[in-house]
C-alpha cells in the first residue's frame, strides 16, 4: 500500500514519491497505482485528452484512492481540478473497478465529464463536482453500476447530470441547472438527502425500483418522472415545479411528503399512486400546500436547505461506511 503524489506544477524528478517529485499528470498515477494505494493530487491539470482509467482495478476493501488536496498538500475538501479546457472530449474515461475519487472537480469537457464504454462497478465518489461539460456530467450508458456517491454536485452540464446508471446510492448530492435532466433513464436508484433544482426533468427513472428519502425538488419542469417502476418516496418536498411527479406508467408510494406551489402535484394519465393510511389517516402527505419556502433551493446562493433553517445540506458531516 503506497502513497503517491500528483502536482501538474511540480518540477522535480516526476517519480510520484513526494510533492517535490510529484507526477505532473493524473494519467501516470492511474496507470501505476494498484489496490490499496492512495494518490494525493493538488492544483489543476489542463487536459488535451481524457484521463483513461483502464489499467488497474482496486478490490473490495482495498480500493485505489485519488484524493484532492490544498496547496499545502493537506486534505481539507479543496478539489483537484481536471479541466477539459474546451478541448478534451471527456475528463475521465472509466473502465476499471473499485476506484475512489475524493475532492475532485471535472469541468469544461466538450462531451462528458466522465464516460464508460465497458462494465464498471463499485466506485466511490466523495465531494466530486462535475460542472459545465458539453454533454452529461456522468455518461454511464448502462455500464456504470453499484457505486456510492456522497456530497457530489452535478451542475450546468449541457445534456444533463447523469445518464443511464444502475444501482447507484446518492447521499447528500445536488443536481442543479443541468439543461435537460438531472438524472436520465436510470434504474434501481437510491437517494437520501439530495436536492434537484432548475432542470427540465430532475429525475427520469427508466424502470425497476427507486427509493427517495428526504429529498427536495424545486423549480423543475418535472420533479420525478417514473417510467415502469415502483417507487417509494419518503419525506420529500416537491415545490415550485410545473409537475411534481409525472407517473408515466410508474406506481408511487408517497409517505410524509409535501407538495406546494406546483402547477400539478402528481400528473400522468397512465400511472397511479397510493397514500398509505397510518392509523386510518392519510394526511401525512400534503397536496396543494402554500408553504414553498421551507426547503426552498437557491443554488446560486449556496442554499440547499432541507429543513428550513439556515444550515446548508452540505454543512452536515457525512460518514462513509
Amino acid at each position: 500500500m503506497a502513497n503517491y503524489y500528483v502536482d501538474p506544477a511540480a518540477t522535480g524528478a516526476a517519480d510520484g514519491s513526494s510533492w517535490t517529485d510529484a507526477w505532473t499528470s493524473l494519467q501516470t498515477a492511474a496507470d501505476t497505482a494498484t489496490a490499496g494505494d492512495t494518490v494525493y493530487c493538488r492544483g489543476t491539470q489542463t487536459l488535451a485528452a481524457a484521463i483513461d482509467f483502464d489499467t488497474n482495478s482496486g478490490s473490495s476493501g482495498s480500493m485505489i484512492k485519488f484524493v484532492g488536496c490544498n496547496a499545502a498538500g493537506s486534505v481539507d475538501g479543496t478539489q483537484f481540478i481536471l479541466d477539459g479546457n474546451s478541448t478534451a472530449a471527456n475528463c475521465i474515461n472509466g473502465g476499471v473497478d473499485f476506484v475512489w475519487l475524493e475532492n475532485i472537480k471535472l469541468t469544461n469537457a466538450t462531451s462528458h465529464g466522465v464516460t464508460y464504454s465497458t462494465y464498471t462497478t463499485s466506485w466511490v465518489w466523495n465531494n466530486v463536482w462535475v460542472h459545465s461539460n458539453g454533454g452529461y456530467g456522468l455518461y454511464g450508458n448502462n455500464y456504470w453500476r453499484y457505486a456510492r456517491m456522497f456530497r457530489c454536485r452535478f451542475s450546468s452540464n449541457s445534456s444533463g447530470g447523469v445518464y443511464r446508471v444502475r444501482g447507484i446510492h446518492f447521499t447528500a448530492c445536488s443536481f442543479s441547472g443541468n439543461t435537460s435532466y438531472g438524472i436520465n433513464n436510470s434504474t434501481e436508484m437510491f437517494f437520501v438527502g439530495c436536492v434537484f433544482d432548475d432542470s427540465d426533468v430532475a429525475i427520469y427513472g427508466g424502470g425497476n425500483y427507486h427509493v427517495l428519502v428526504n429529498c427536495v425538488f424545486d423549480g423543475n419542469t418535472t420533479g420525478f418522472r417514473d417510467a415502469n417502476a415502483y417507487s417509494t418516496i419518503n419525506g420529500c418536498r416537491f415545490t415550485n415545479n410545473t409537475t411534481g411527479i409525472d407517473q408515466a406508467l410508474g406506481f408511487e408510494l408517497p409517505i410524509c411528503c409535501y407538495f406546494g406551489g406546483n402547477t400539478t402535484d402528481i400528473g400522468g394519465v397512465s400511472g397511479e399512486y397510493d397514500v398509505p393510511a397510518f392509523d386510518g389517516d392519510t394526511t401525512h402527505v400534503i397536496f396543494g400546500g402554500t408553504d414553498t419556502d421551507d426547503g426552498y433551493v437557491d443554488s446560486a446562493s449556496g442554499d440547499f436547505n432541507l429543513d428550513g433553517d439556515t444550515a446548508s445540506l452540505f454543512s452536515e458531516a457525512i460518514t462513509i461506511p
